[in-house]
């Protein structure tokens, strides 16, 4: 019945056009997909500034989709301690990109509440641009700081604390003057920089 109504209508439609007419049907809508916007290292946005973008093999990496590390404009502290009084594992152990997050979130288990008196406490409790997903960056994630600095900007030529712990004792930091990375006891007083992931 469906079918004999439709044939019909197309019928009347068709005999009603004279031969100069010309019929007329609406144009399909045609949905376009809008490109996220890439950003640049060095771009002032998110929060911060552009500081790493995930290149192919990093953790994370989407060919489809940008994904990278913000740094927090200015440094968070010029010395603070990596630990909140007490030596202790905390499992902080992570390393690569990608890792630094989940340390900082152990190192608030077992610390303590996210508070100023300790780096990763300083690095949470950040909440530049309105974002509170701050965290204190892993060893290789301070690294693309480092390799970053002058572009990303306000880096001062001394040591930065990473959230990679080393043991009960030693925690990574970076010297932001020649690159050279090491551990140092966690109760030694650096500057802070905090990053998210965008």
């Amino acid at each position: 019945m469906k079918k004999l109504s439709f044939l019909f209508l197309l019928y009347l439609i068709l005999n009603s056009c004279t031969k100069t007419e010309v019929l007329i049907l609406p144009t399909p809508q045609v949905v376009t997909k809008v490109a996220p916007s890439l950003y640049k290292i060095g771009d002032t946005v998110l929060g911060g500034k552009i500081a790493y973008i995930l290149q192919q093999g990093d953790p994370g990496y989407d060919a489809n989709l940008q994904h990278g590390l913000v740094a927090a404009i200015s440094d968070q502290s010029t010395a603070i301690r990596w630990y909140n009084g007490a030596y202790k594992k905390t499992g902080a152990t992570g390393t690569a990109i990608g890792t630094g997050l989940a340390n900082n979130t152990s190192i608030i288990s077992s610390q303590g509440e996210t508070i100023s008196t300790y780096a990763a406490g300083l690095a949470r409790a950040y909440n530049g641009g309105g974002y509170d997903d701050w965290f204190l960056p892993s060893k290789d994630e301070l690294y693309k700081l480092y390799i970053n600095k002058v572009i990303i900007g306000g880096f001062v030529n001394t040591n930065y604390w990473s959230s990679s712990e080393q043991d009960d004792d030693f925690a990574y930091k970076r010297n932001f003057i020649n690159g050279d990375q090491n551990f140092n006891t966690k109760v030694n007083t650096f500057h802070v920089r905090a990053i998210r992931a965008f």
